[in-house]
């Protein structure tokens, strides 16, 4: 999955594009699993699910026990004994560690998502990858009177302030609805002239009728401000342990 990816640097604003329900936050997620397998700190903003579940979205990618065991505490022995060897683990094998906020998107702008980076570090904890789901839901900072110029200065909010900070960032946005059933490109993007022009990267996961079949995506690199694009490879998705495998 690197070799699509191309890794997002510093100071670079990226998104995963997709329908509802094709598993974007579960891919957000598996960018935050690899970054903190990679010891990086990472802050993970969830604005649609709550906190335990995005964190438990964590656990079961990282135990490889299935979600619902997890969320409805039934673990059998055997499981019990892979999580907790697991978690133990990662204690002792890494210093870093990913940290999951709850926010309410109509109450949140960067200045918060910036105060809640600015008090971790107060108590030590210092952000080295940035996931934000999802902007589009998120409160601009200043007022617009088009809905368009409203939505897209978040963007350049997110762009703008990953590049400040020097972190990496990435969020996740829609597609439109006529993609269904196709591969899709930076041109299916919601408002896709504005995101597409802002952003350095931008992923998109998309699934032919054929695919769906299989529970198979297309996920590809249709934009890279500094790279190589129209990267693409074919994903299984695995939602009973919130992962994501790659069909060789």
């Amino acid at each position: 999955m690197n070799i699509v990816t191309q890794g997002i640097q510093k100071a670079e604003g990226a998104t995963i594009a997709g329908l509802t329900g094709l598993g974007k936050s579960i891919l957000a997620g598996e960018f935050g699993v690899n970054s903190l397998l990679e010891t990086l700190n990472v802050l993970h903003f969830t604005l649609e699910n709550t906190a335990e579940q995005t964190a438990q979205r964590y656990d079961s990618r990282l135990s490889e026990i299935e979600y619902d065991t997890i969320k409805l505490y039934k673990f059998n022995k055997a499981e019990m004994d892979q999580f907790t060897s697991t978690f133990k683990g990662l204690l002792t094998s890494y210093k870093n560690d990913v940290v999951v906020k709850e926010i309410v998107g109509e109450e949140t702008d960067i200045i918060a998502v910036d105060n809640t980076i600015e008090n971790l570090k107060l108590d030590g904890f210092n952000i080295d990858f940035l996931i934000i789901d999802s902007c589009d839901i998120m409160k601009a900072t200043k007022n617009f009177s088009d809905w368009r110029l409203d939505r897209t200065s978040i963007y350049w909010d997110f762009k703008f302030y990953c590049k400040a900070k020097r972190l990496p960032g990435l969020t996740t946005t829609q597609l439109i609805r006529s993609v269904k059933g196709r591969l899709g490109t930076v041109e299916d993007l919601a408002e896709a002239y504005d995101k597409a022009r802002i952003l350095d990267l931008v992923y998109i996961a998309s699934q032919t009728k054929e695919d769906f079949k299989s529970n198979l995506i297309t996920f590809s690199l249709d934009k890279n401000r500094d790279g190589p694009g129209g990267i693409s490879i074919k994903l299984f998705k695995d939602s009973a342990k919130m992962k994501f495998i790659e069909i060789k």
